[in-house]
């Protein structure tokens, strides 16, 4: 794993999702993930979510440039849309 990233799993014994990060520190942290908010089923969002504020600050001190740090800020706000219209459709497809 490198430094700056982020690795996730379920663990059916526990029934809970864990998180691997390495932003900061000589060695990666494992911790659950206890507060993780799944919408619409989209799990990779919902962990983008939850390490947007530690990714954007592991990109600047790795000198990653303004656009990488800048669309990384605003992905969530991308996800959201997709999930608006998949809700939309949902509702359309129901009438």
């Amino acid at each position: 794993m490198l430094s700056g990233g982020y690795l996730s799993w379920y663990d059916p014994a526990t029934r809970s999702w864990w998180q691997r990060t390495w932003f900061g520190g000589s060695q990666p942290a494992d911790n659950p993930a206890a507060s993780l908010k799944i919408v619409n089923g989209n799990i990779r969002q919902a962990f983008d979510r939850l390490t947007e504020e530690p990714r954007a600050m592991a990109m600047k001190r790795s000198g990653a440039k303004p656009a990488a740090v800048a669309y990384s800020a605003k992905a969530g706000k991308a996800g959201a849309a997709f999930a608006n219209r998949a809700a939309d459709l949902r509702k359309l497809i129901k009438g």
